[in-house]
């Protein structure tokens, strides 16, 4: 299968993927259209974006490692720290959901302050 055939079909699926989602927008209850699930999604949104740029990255550094064969090293290592990266977002993603009582707790003082200074 040579490079046009597979973006066309990678085409043909994403465009097809957002056609579904316009069309299941109007079955979804309102809930899911509220300002958490707004913040969520532009967090996954965000992540794969991150993950997608990693993907290119790695692609052409893979590529270019081809010619040189010393170069696995790096490959390894970039893939290493990119699940690095990507098990950290996904940490940041469920932990935050939950920033009083996570394993990355927020403390809450410096909102009662800015909420007594509204207040006043």
């Amino acid at each position: 299968m040579t490079g046009h055939a597979v973006a066309g079909i990678v085409f043909i699926c994403v465009f097809a993927g957002a056609l579904g989602g316009l069309a299941l927008r109007t079955r979804l209850p309102d809930r899911y259209f509220d300002a958490d699930s707004r913040d969520a999604m532009a967090l996954v949104v965000a992540l794969v974006s991150t993950v997608a740029a990693m993907v290119l990255s790695l692609l052409a550094n893979s590529s270019s490692s081809l010619m040189n064969t010393q170069e696995s090293e790096i490959v390894v290592s970039s893939l290493f720290v990119g699940a690095l990266v990507v098990a950290g977002a996904l940490l940041l993603v469920v932990e935050l959901r939950h920033g009083y009582t996570g394993l990355i707790q927020i403390s809450s003082a410096p909102l009662k302050s800015a909420l007594a200074q509204i207040g006043r």
